[in-house]
């Protein structure tokens, strides 16, 4: 008997594909392609459609990869084939992986090819001490997630209208990626991600840090979202953002266990959810930590609905927080230790905090 679902309209067919996939993620590409393929071996209208949403996200991990990429959309030729068209038209997503040292020539290409793509993951070196500009981005008005990962942004610095979500890791210039947060209008900004911010890590300078506290002082009023890998007790002195955030409802920190106090001391708004992550060797101190906050109970987590805790196999610790929690209404939650590449535990972070 034939399958009923071939019959089915196209559209709910590429519900059902889209329903049978994994979530998109760097740690699950590889599963969602060869899902994927398989669904395109059932007739060839599943294979237009498992080609339709291939087609939406593209990751490029190695060279191999962008070589590959570069073939198909045929750009050496004026962009004529019919495939090159096609993925013109679909690409939705790009990733780049964090292990080559990607050239500029090529990454600009890409981006000028998929005119359509509203999120973007740029990670690794770009070969060139220029870097990128995103003034000659042709799709800068649908972009709405934008994720740099060791990559440099030039002035001048075009407006981003209707980016929600923006992170910043390990830029190799600090000095400009702050001149980039200060100078972009971002008036849709929501998330805000950080991570591993060298010259904070190891104290930074005061001309870097009233850089950062106009900076990042200037966008925290809108933000709803803030996740933050560095070494908060370096940012503590940025009293302008931390009291200047009045919308924010979910943050992820992934500092030292004791430097997120004087932090949350002083953001004005309540918080629905907070995660405390390790960035150290010390795990039991976010317990610890985890304990005095809610003993405290500063402003922002009066209306604290969910707490996320690194797991601890000490019973007396989390029986504490377990009961503290409790009393409060508050959700507590444990997070299991996944040892995976920083791109993966990156986006993780970046998506919890969104939801």
């Amino acid at each position: 008997m034939r399958d009923p679902f071939l019959r089915k309209p196209t559209e709910i067919l590429h519900h059902i594909i889209r329903l049978a996939v994994p979530p998109l993620r760097f740690s699950t590409y590889k599963e969602r392609y060869s899902v994927l393929k398989a669904c395109a071996l059932v007739s060839k209208r599943w294979c237009i459609v498992a080609r339709q949403e291939l087609g939406k996200h593209i990751y490029i991990e190695n060279q191999g990869d962008m070589d590959a990429m570069l073939v198909a959309l045929d750009a050496s030729n004026g962009l004529g084939a019919t495939l090159g068209g096609e993925l013109r038209k679909q690409v939705r997503s790009l990733r780049l992986g964090d292990r080559e040292l990607w050239k500029r020539s090529e990454v600009k290409i890409l981006l000028y090819c998929m005119p359509l793509a509203s999120e973007l993951w740029l990670s690794g070196y770009i070969a060139s001490v220029l870097g990128l500009r995103i003034e000659s981005w042709c799709f800068v008005d649908v972009l709405t997630r934008l994720h740099l990962n060791t990559v440099t942004v030039l002035p001048p610095f075009a407006p981003l209208p209707n980016v929600e979500a923006l992170s910043i890791a390990d830029p190799p210039d600090l000095t400009l990626a702050l001149h980039f947060l200060r100078q972009t209008a971002l008036p849709r900004l929501k998330e805000l991600g950080i991570a591993y911010w060298p010259q904070f890590d190891y104290g930074g300078g005061d001309g870097e840090k009233l850089l950062a506290g106009t900076a990042l002082g200037r966008l925290a009023p809108q933000l709803e979202s803030l996740v933050i890998r560095s070494q908060l007790d370096h940012l503590e002195g940025l009293t302008l953002f931390w009291s200047s955030l009045s919308s924010l409802r979910r943050a992820y920190l992934g500092v030292n266990s004791c430097s997120a106090s004087p932090a949350l001391m002083a953001i004005p708004s309540k918080l629905d959810s907070l995660r405390l992550e390790p960035y150290g060797p010390i795990v039991h101190g976010h317990w610890d930590h985890g304990e005095q906050l809610l003993k405290d109970s500063p402003f922002c987590l009066q209306a604290l609905r969910k707490l996320e805790l690194p797991t601890c196999e000490d019973d007396g610790r989390k029986g504490r927080v377990d009961r503290l929690c409790a009393a409060r209404g508050v959700v507590l939650e444990y997070q299991a230790e996944v040892k995976a590449p920083f791109l993966a535990q990156w986006e993780d972070a970046m998506t919890c905090s969104a939801l």
